[in-house]
C-alpha cells in the first residue's frame, strides 16, 4: 500500500511540476484506461495534446485513483479529482434514472479490486458515494416495479407429503431413526426469496456498512434510502445469499430489465465492502484503483433530465452519417450535445466543437429524422454544459431543470456564431 500520492484536478497539466511538457516514452500518447474502437471511445487518464499553452501531458475529464509508470522505473499513485469541488454525486446519479435510462448507468465506473490499493481519503469518499448512489438508483428503479418472483426448490422434513418424496433421504433421516410420522419432500415454491434477490438485499446491507466514508452532506440521505429499500424487501432472506450460485438472472424481459445491471453492481458493492473490511486494508483511506467517466456521467445526467422534462420528444444518439449527436429534439427541431466543460458561457468556443455540430446540422440522415426537407433551412445547434449551483437553488428548480418549459426559451445565443446556442444545466453542490 502506498502512503502518498500525486493529487491533481481534471484537465490540468500532468504531473503538475512542469516536466509534463517533455515527451516520456513510458507514457507515449498517454495512460490508456480503456481502449475503444475509435479515439473518441478511448478513455485516458492523461494524454499528450495542445491546450493552447503548447504541447504537453494533460489530465482528461476522468477522475479516480490509478497507478502511473514512472519515467525511470516502478510506478506511483495518482488521484484526479473533479474540477468542480463538492459535487453532490448522489443527486446527479439519481437524476440519471429519470425517464427510462437507468439501465444505461453501466460504463460510468470501473474498479480494479485485484490491483494494489492506494491510500487516498479524497478518492475513497468519492468512490463510496458514487458506487452507493449507482446501486441505490438501480435498486429504487427495480423496486418501483416490484421484485421478480420465481420458483425455487425447497427440501423440507414435513408431517404431510408435498411435491415429491425424497425416498433415500427420508430413509436416512426419518425411517432408520423411527420417525415414521415425518417425510422428506422437495417441492417448488413461487416466491420473491430467490437467489438473486438475496444477493441484492445483502448488497443493500453492505451498502449501509460503507456509508461512513461518504461526505456528511449526503450521508444521511443515502442511509435513509438504504433503509427504505431494505424495508421493501421483506420476505427475502439475505443470510442465505450465495454469490457462487448465481451468475445471471434468467427471463428478465422489459419489466425487470434493471436486474442484470443491479446484480453486477451488487457484486461490486460486496467486493468493495469486503475490501474495506480486509485486515491488510484496515486504513480508512485505502481505495482500490478506479476511474469515473465524468463526460459520460454528465451525458447520462442530461439524458435523464431531458427524458423526464420532455417525454417522447428526445432521440438519444441517433446514428447519422457524420456521427452520433447526443440528443435530437423532435418537437423543437434541435441538435443538442453535452460537453462536460464548466466554462462554456463565453462568446468563443473551441473550433472543433463548432465543426462537430455543424456537421450534424448538414447531415441529411439527421435532417430527415428531424423532418427538415428544405435544403436551405438551418437547424439550431445547442451545447449543454454544467453550471454548479447550491443545493437550495437546485432543489428549488428540480421540477424545471432547464429553467423553462421549452428548450428554445432556455437557449442562450453565442454572439460569434450563427445558429449556435448554449444551455447551462445545473449541477448540485453538497449543502
Amino acid at each position: 500500500m502506498t502512503a502518498g500520492c500525486l493529487i491533481l484536478e481534471e484537465h490540468s497539466p500532468f504531473p503538475g511540476d512542469g516536466s509534463g511538457a517533455e515527451w516520456v516514452p513510458e507514457w507515449g500518447e498517454g495512460l490508456v484506461l480503456r481502449r475503444g474502437e475509435s479515439d473518441f471511445d478511448t478513455r485516458m487518464l492523461f494524454r499528450w495534446e495542445n491546450h493552447g499553452r503548447g504541447f504537453g501531458y494533460y489530465t482528461n475529464y476522468i477522475v479516480g485513483a490509478c497507478r502511473v509508470p514512472a519515467p525511470s522505473s516502478g510506478e506511483y499513485p495518482v488521484v484526479v479529482l473533479p474540477k468542480i469541488r463538492d459535487l453532490d454525486f448522489f443527486s446527479i446519479v439519481s437524476a440519471c434514472a429519470f425517464g427510462h435510462s437507468a439501465d444505461t448507468l453501466d460504463g460510468i465506473l470501473e474498479i480494479d479490486f485485484d490491483a494494489e490499493p492506494i491510500e487516498a481519503p479524497q478518492a475513497r469518499s468519492l468512490l463510496t458515494t458514487v458506487i452507493a448512489a449507482l446501486y441505490l438508483t438501480l435498486m429504487e428503479r427495480l423496486l418501483a416495479v416490484g421484485l421478480k418472483k420465481d420458483y425455487i426448490d425447497i427440501e423440507e422434513n414435513r408431517r404431510s407429503v408435498k411435491g415429491r418424496v425424497r425416498w433415500f433421504r427420508n430413509l436416512t433421516v426419518n425411517t432408520l431413526r423411527g420417525h415414521d410420522e415425518r417425510v422428506v419432500c422437495r417441492y417448488g415454491e413461487y416466491t420473491v426469496d430467490t437467489p438473486w434477490n438475496r444477493i441484492l438485499k445483502k448488497a443493500l446491507a453492505a451498502c449501509g456498512d460503507i456509508l461512513h466514508a461518504c461526505p456528511s452532506g449526503c450521508r444521511s440521505r443515502l442511509q435513509a434510502r438504504v433503509a427504505g429499500a431494505i424495508s421493501r424487501m421483506e420476505g427475502v432472506d439475505e443470510t442465505r445469499a450465495d454469490l457462487r450460485s448465481v451468475r445471471t438472472v434468467s427471463r428478465t424481459g422489459t419489466v425487470f430489465r434493471h436486474y442484470a445491471a443491479a446484480l453486477k453492481t451488487a457484486r461490486c458493492i460486496l467486493r468493495f465492502r469486503d475490501f474495506a473490511l480486509a485486515s491488510d486494508n484496515a486504513s480508512v483511506s485505502a481505495v482500490p484503483p478506479f476511474w469515473i467517466d465524468m463526460p459520460l456521467l454528465f451525458e447520462r445526467y442530461a439524458r435523464g433530465l431531458l427524458e423526464h422534462s420532455f417525454p417522447g420528444q428526445i432521440i438519444y444518439q441517433f446514428r447519422g452519417l457524420t456521427g452520433y449527436p447526443d440528443f435530437l429534439s423532435m418537437k423543437e427541431t434541435l441538435i443538442l450535445d453535452t460537453k462536460y466543460i464548466p466554462a462554456l458561457e463565453g462568446e468563443n468556443i473551441d473550433a472543433g466543437i463548432v465543426r462537430q455540430l455543424a456537421g450534424y446540422s448538414r447531415d441529411n440522415r439527421i435532417r430527415r429524422v428531424l423532418g427538415v426537407d428544405d435544403p436551405d433551412a438551418t437547424i439550431a445547434c445547442v451545447l449543454i454544459y454544467p453550471e454548479p449551483v447550491s443545493a437550495a437553488v437546485f432543489n428549488s428548480t428540480r421540477s424545471c431543470p432547464f429553467g423553462s418549459a421549452s428548450l428554445r426559451e432556455a437557449m442562450i445565443p453565442y454572439g460569434n456564431y450563427q445558429h449556435f446556442y448554449r444551455i447551462p444545466l445545473r449541477l448540485p453542490l453538497l449543502p
